[in-house]
């Protein structure tokens, strides 16, 4: 039914289409679903906040229609669970990890050297894995993220999609 109406507007939009059907249409032309890359420093199984909010998001989206990946990291938010494999598939979903150095974890120092490696790394995947007209979406952990990601993701041919979470007016106070 729903197909009878994307027709039907079609025609109206373009005359040219005649009498062709849906099946007849789509029968010579190669479907293709739309690529959406995320990238945050946490997935699923990991617990914390922005992971949560990111496997609900595509837990809801439609598979058939989007070809689904994450960019990540390998360790937990709670540190003390190990690491997670580099490459997996969660359903549908195609997950790649970034190591992080354990070394690092309890020091501010740490944290930042981490934060940048994170940064290099994912730049280096969205180069590798992004192809004209993919879609990257970073969220923000670590910070900054969608500045490192912004000139590969162009130089891809790909859309940037920032997905602010932690606005805080209060600390401009």
């Amino acid at each position: 039914m729903r197909e009878a109406h994307l027709l039907q507007r079609n025609k109206e939009l373009n005359p040219f289409l005649g009498t062709c059907t849906y099946e007849g249409l789509m029968a010579n032309s190669p479907i293709h679903k739309r690529r959406v890359h995320f990238v945050n420093r946490f997935y699923y199984p990991d617990e914390s906040a922005t992971s949560a909010m990111l496997t609900d998001l595509i837990n809801g989206l439609d598979t058939s229609t989007y070809d689904v990946s994450v960019i990540t990291g390998k360790s937990y938010y709670t540190s003390d669970l190990g690491e997670l494999p580099a490459h997996e598939m969660i359903g549908d979903v195609n997950v790649r990890r970034i190591a992080s150095l354990r070394v690092f974890n309890g020091s501010m120092l740490g944290r930042i050297i981490n934060y940048i490696l994170f940064h290099f790394l994912a730049a280096f995947l969205v180069l590798k894995n992004v192809r004209r007209g993919d879609i990257v979406v970073c969220l923000t952990d670590p910070p900054l993220l969608s500045v490192t990601l912004f000139g590969p993701t162009l130089l891809k041919g790909g859309q940037l999609v920032n997905w602010v979470q932690d606005i805080f007016p209060e600390v401009a106070a």
